[in-house]
């Protein structure tokens, strides 16, 4: 079972600080950051989740990221329509991207949180690119399934419409990006 509570994307925009030493940091420029919180797993030993879409106008960040990445024969950039950087973790912000133990039913509670959310944040921002990276090597076979990338396992999700999905890209192979239709 997992339960969230339900955002108004246009409304849940907020600026982060600036930190005048570290220009590819997230707070390096003001930027809209959207949240939502979710809930995976059982009541009893289950853990409320956030997922967080940053705004990004950088070219930098996305080659950080993604490395020199090619689309259609050209490198990967920042839509008109917007790019957005996707994160998740705990929502107490206390566990830095550790591993959580969780069961099957968990997990799949954890992913369906995290399409559902993308999913409804793109219906909102038609958004042309979203990108992120696997915070630890075991991640990437749960991206690469979810984003349906290993055919015999992929699981059925709230997919975006007409998607390019890449994986494993950058300089340690775990960068993921979802190209939509308004990229």
């Amino acid at each position: 079972m997992y339960s969230w509570e339900w955002h108004n994307f246009d409304q849940e925009s907020t600026e982060a600080e600036t930190d005048e030493f570290d220009q590819y940091n997230f707070d390096a420029e003001k930027r809209d950051v959207v949240t939502r919180e979710f809930w995976a797993g059982s009541l009893a030993t289950g853990h409320r989740y956030a997922i967080g879409f940053v705004k990004s106008e950088n070219h930098s960040m996305l080659n950080s990221f993604l490395g020199n990445v090619k689309h259609n024969g050209k490198s990967l950039t920042i839509p008109e329509s917007g790019a957005w950087v996707v994160s998740f973790d705990l929502a107490d912000g206390e566990n830095s991207h550790e591993h959580v133990e969780l069961d099957p039913r968990a997990l799949r509670h954890l992913v369906d949180g995290v399409a559902s959310a993308v999913y409804d944040h793109y219906n909102v921002s038609k958004a042309g690119l979203y990108f992120w990276i696997a915070a630890r090597e075991e991640l990437v076979s749960i991206y690469d399934k979810a984003l349906g990338l290993v055919p015999e396992r992929t699981p059925r999700l709230k997919s975006l419409p007409l998607t390019e999905n890449l994986n494993q890209l950058g300089e340690h192979r775990r960068g993921y990006a979802i190209i939509t239709k308004y990229y």
